[in-house]
């Protein structure tokens, strides 16, 4: 075993937390791990990424559910169209893609494509988080209303986070919790326990379609990272309630950002060699 790889079964139990911790963001850190630590194929990490993030992500949302922090109905009039977004993406966006290309100058394999678009996602995800730790959860659940909840909304919010989702094997939760809240009505403990329901659904549905690339998945080292990253949402949820969210999600808003911005450069250097 080597060192890169420590780290990265200590990143998955970090990956983990700090989905427990938020309801969403956490799962931005997979493909990274699964790509620069364990040595995947960008492509590959993204499967990987979304079987992880929606076992882990169910774990969170059994809890939820116990807690009354779980709105099935508008979990599933979000997470279904959602399914069929991360299913298109998967059996029809990605295929599209071309072995490289060529940007002012810049020639970029597959591999890097995805990367550069999901280094894109994590700056806006971080964009995101540090946007919403200036408002506690009081606040926000002050400024929504009790209006009528638009299921067409709902039907087209999440199957737009789905085609993004299945794009870059993330769950979205950065996306959907705001979602939920403003146009699903719900307060931000809600939002957060619904958002792991959807994700899961989304994920662990969503990708069945991919089945070659399931099937060549290496069983024992997806084991190890789901165990010791269903430890860390477990330890998250227990956290959750104890830590000021605000704080919370700036500080992992910043690491994202900074996370983020080193992909981005990494793969336009490559891009030059």
């Amino acid at each position: 075993m080597t060192s890169l790889e420590l780290l990265g079964y200590a990143a998955s139990l970090f990956m983990g937390l700090a989905l427990g911790l938020t309801g969403g963001g956490g799962s931005i850190l997979t493909v990274p791990i699964l790509v620069y630590l364990f040595g995947m194929g960008a492509l590959q990490a993204t499967t990987y990424s979304l079987v992880l993030v929606g076992l882990v992500a169910l774990w969170g949302a059994w809890g939820a559910y116990r807690s009354g922090e779980l709105h099935m109905s508008r979990a599933l009039s979000f997470g279904i169209p959602g399914v069929l977004g991360v299913f298109a993406s998967r059996r029809v966006l990605l295929p599209l893609l071309p072995p490289e290309l060529s940007v002012f100058g810049f020639v970029l394999p597959q591999n890097s494509i995805l990367l550069i678009a999901f280094s894109l996602l994590m700056l806006l995800a971080s964009a995101s988080m540090i946007r919403s730790s200036r408002y506690t959860n009081t606040d926000v659940a002050a400024a929504n209303t009790n209006g009528s909840v638009s299921n067409m909304a709902l039907l087209f919010g999440g199957l737009a986070v789905g085609l993004v989702a299945g794009f870059v094997g993330a769950g979205g939760g950065f996306l959907i919790v705001p979602a939920l809240v403003n146009i699903g009505k719900l307060d931000m403990k809600q939002a957060v326990g619904t958002s792991l329901f959807v994700i899961a659904l989304q994920s662990l549905l969503g990708v069945l379609g991919d089945f070659k690339a399931l099937a060549q998945m290496d069983f024992i080292l997806f084991s190890i990272v789901a165990v010791l990253a269903i430890i860390g949402m477990s330890l998250g949820t227990l956290f959750r309630k104890r830590i000021s969210q605000s704080k919370l999600k700036l500080g992992f808003g910043i690491f994202v950002l900074v996370m983020g911005g080193l992909i981005l450069f990494q793969e336009f250097k490559k891009g030059l060699i």
